[in-house]
Parts: C-alpha cells; structure tokens; sequence
C-alpha cells in the first residue's frame, strides 16, 4: 500500500479539531483498512499515539488517539494549504519524492521565503 500524505495531513487536521477527548477514525468515504495503515504509520513515525489492531490477512484497523508533539510541529509547518500544495509541487518538480524530512525541508524553505516577503 502507498502512503498517502494528503491522508496524513487530513488524520493531524482532524486530530487537532477534534481535541483531546475524541479520537479520530475512518469515515464513510475511506477504506477502513488504507486508515489503519497510515495511522499505523503515523504511530510509527512519532507522529501520533494510535490504537490498532492488526488482523490475519493483513487488514488494519486504528484510531487516531492523539497527536503528539512532533506532529503539531509537523501539521504547523504544512497547515495552510497553499503551503502543502507548493511543498507537492516542488518536490515534484525536483524530482525528488515525498519523504518526511524533504516535507519538513520544503516546508522551511517555503516558511523562509514567506518571511522574507
């Protein structure tokens, strides 16, 4: 399964609306499953605290529990949307792909050069 970094922005965008007394799971229009694995992922990466639970076969179900502090410091780097769709852009016009640091390094880049006007 590929990951999916519009859905990761999505999971930390609702974790933060939903506060922390709610959890954040898959909704109709999202494959149970392609949810698991990227808040599976996400866990994994520090990003988020996650209950999951792995079944024979390989399906994936999880909760997004809450975020930790690498992921709000994440999420504040790609919040505003024109920032996410320009830190996409220019990793693909560089070729290069998508990663966790080439996001962070990105979206500094792109923080810097909003800054300096």
């Amino acid at each position: 399964m590929k990951r999916d970094w519009d859905l990761v922005r999505q999971i930390l965008l609702e974790l933060e609306e939903v506060g922390h007394d709610r959890v954040v799971v898959h909704d109709d229009g999202q494959d149970t499953n392609v949810f698991g694995y990227h808040c599976k992922l996400m866990h994994d990466a520090g990003l988020i605290e996650a209950n999951i639970t792995e079944y024979h076969g390989g399906a994936i179900s999880g909760q997004a529990v809450r975020m930790t502090w690498a992921g709000h410091e994440f999420l504040d780097s790609i919040r505003p949307k024109s920032t996410w769709e320009k830190v996409k852009m220019q990793a693909k016009e560089k070729g290069i792909g998508l990663t966790l640091d080439a996001i962070k390094t990105l979206a500094e880049i792109a923080m810097k050069a909003a800054i300096a006007g």
